[in-house]
């Protein structure tokens, strides 16, 4: 048996292309610090730092185009539904 769930895993690879579809697509608008998978993969939080306003709702608006990447390298039956948060500034 693997040493941590299969959700952490996938969050894990997850995060790695996220950030690497933002940063080709919109350069440094955004840091996304983290993921969180729901337990069937279905869902995916992530939680960004944003630069201003203008830089979230242009993440938020492209939702679609950033699915279609990810389409290209995740190797799973479902592709999350990604679900945009802002980080706790706390």
């Amino acid at each position: 048996m693997k040493p941590y769930k299969r959700n952490i895993r996938a969050s894990e690879h997850f995060l790695d292309a996220i950030r690497e579809i933002i940063w080709k697509m919109f350069g440094s608008i955004c840091t996304v610090t983290r993921v969180k998978m729901s337990k069937d993969l279905k869902y995916a939080d992530i939680y960004c730092n944003f630069i201003n306003e203008e830089s979230k709702d242009i993440i938020e608006t492209s939702n679609k185009q950033i699915m279609n990447k990810i389409k290209q390298s995740w190797n799973s039956k479902y592709i999350p539904i990604l679900r945009i948060h802002e980080e706790d500034k706390s």
